[in-house]
């Protein structure tokens, strides 16, 4: 592969690397799944409880708690600061992070 002008760490262009893909179905139900990682947002409006002039109140979901639901109460700009977190850089879109992309998998210096 040839190195384009991206702003990638030169040690990934000679990897090999090994692509995973597998279909989603096809018709309604492809379309269903792929729209939830393509066009979700960070929080969805059945979610938000309460807005104010000063306050958004929102549920959230505590995976390490049995699924167990609450309710948090953040200032407004708190909330547009933790919400602005998940918007990405314009061009970009967010599918899955999977390979390099991952968290996990950020390319470590070689030493």
């Amino acid at each position: 592969m040839q190195a384009r002008d991206w702003l990638v760490d030169p040690v990934v262009w000679p990897k090999d690397w090994g692509v995973h893909i597998q279909p989603a179905g096809a018709g309604p139900s492809a379309f269903k799944y792929l729209g939830n990682y393509v066009a979700r947002t960070a929080i969805g409006d059945a979610r938000i409880r309460c807005v104010d002039e000063n306050s958004v109140s929102f549920r959230w979901k505590d995976c390490s708690n049995g699924n167990r639901t609450h309710t948090l109460c953040l200032p407004g700009l708190e909330f547009v600061r933790r919400y602005l977190r998940h918007v990405l850089p314009y061009g970009l879109r967010s599918i899955r992070s999977y390979g390099f992309c991952h968290p996990s998998g950020l390319v470590q210096p070689m030493l």
